[in-house]
C-alpha cells in the first residue's frame, strides 16, 4: 500500500520573526493550528515535523513529544536532506510538503492535491507555481523516489535550502498546477506568518473565525470572516505592505 506522509518544515530561527512557530494565535501555537488541521486530512497516512538540530528548536521537539507527534531533527541549512530523512523515518512513498508558517491551511486543499497526484501521470502537484488559492494555502506533492533522485544529484547548497526547487528548474519533471475552485480563487489574499504585521492579522483572523466556526475553521470561514470585517481587511493590508 502506498504511504502518503506530510512533512511540516518548522524552525524557530526566522530572521524576520524569531520564534514564530510557538507564537500564540488566539491562544494556540502556530504549529498546533496546522498540525490539528492536517490530522483531519482524509488522504494522509501520517505526518512528521521536520525541524532542525539547533538548540533553539528544542521547543518544537518538546511540543511534539508531549503530543506524540513524530519529529525529525536535522540540518538547519540542508532542508532537502532533512525532509528526505524525515520521510524515510516513516517509510513514506508519497511526500506532502508543507511549511509551518501556513497555520490555516485547509485540509481539503491537501486532500485535493493528493487526489490530483494519484490520478494524473505527473511528478509534482503544486498550488505555488500558478497561484489561484490564497497565499498560505500551499501544498506540494511528489514521490519520495523523485526526491531521493534529486538529493543524489543536487550539490548546490543554496538549492538544497529549497526542497522542491529542482522540480521547477529541471525540464524533465512533469508538473501539475492544482487550481482552486471558483469560491476560493483569491490569490491576492495572504495568510502566511512571516512578520509582526502577519502575526497581528492572523491572530485577529483566528479569534474572529473561532468564535463563529470553532478551532478548526476552514478556508470558507476565513474568507467569510475577512469579507465581513473592515478591521480585519485593514490588518490584512498592513500584512501585505510588510511582506512587500
Amino acid at each position: 500500500m502506498t504511504r502518503v506522509v506530510a512533512s511540516i518544515e518548522a524552525r524557530m530561527g526566522s530572521s524576520r520573526l524569531p520564534g514564530k512557530m510557538m507564537m500564540l494565535l488566539a491562544g494556540q501555537p502556530v504549529l498546533a493550528h496546522l498540525v490539528e488541521r492536517m490530522m483531519t486530512c482524509r488522504k494522509l497516512d501520517d505526518l512528521i515535523i521536520a525541524s532542525t538540530d539547533n538548540p533553539a528548536d528544542d521547543a518544537i521537539a518538546d511540543w511534539a513529544a508531549t503530543r506524540a507527534i513524530p519529529c525529525y531533527r536535522g540540518s538547519e541549512d540542508d532542508v532537502l536532506g532533512r525532509v528526505l530523512a524525515a520521510q524515510d523515518s516513516l517509510q513514506s512513498d508519497v511526500v506532502v510538503e508543507l511549511c509551518g508558517d501556513t497555520p490555516f491551511l485547509d485540509p481539503a486543499v491537501v486532500d485535493a492535491a493528493v487526489d490530483a497526484f494519484q490520478v494524473n501521470d505527473v511528478d509534482l502537484v503544486t498550488t505555488a507555481r500558478n497561484r489561484s488559492y490564497p497565499d498560505g494555502q500551499d501544498v506540494e506533492v511528489f514521490s519520495l523516489a523523485a526526491l531521493r533522485d534529486i538529493d543524489a544529484r543536487c550539490k548546490d547548497a543554496g538549492a538544497r535550502e529549497h526542497v522542491s526547487l529542482p522540480f521547477y528548474k529541471e525540464p524533465h519533471w512533469r508538473l501539475h498546477d492544482l487550481m482552486a475552485p471558483e469560491q476560493w480563487q483569491r490569490p491576492q489574499l495572504r495568510f502566511v506568518l512571516d512578520t509582526a504585521a502577519d502575526a497581528r492579522f492572523l491572530g485577529a483572523m483566528a479569534a474572529a473565525a473561532m468564535v463563529r466556526h470553532g478551532p478548526l475553521f476552514g478556508l470558507d470561514d476565513l474568507l467569510a470572516s475577512l469579507d465581513a470585517s473592515p478591521e480585519l481587511q485593514a490588518l490584512h493590508a498592513q500584512s501585505l505592505e510588510a511582506a512587500a
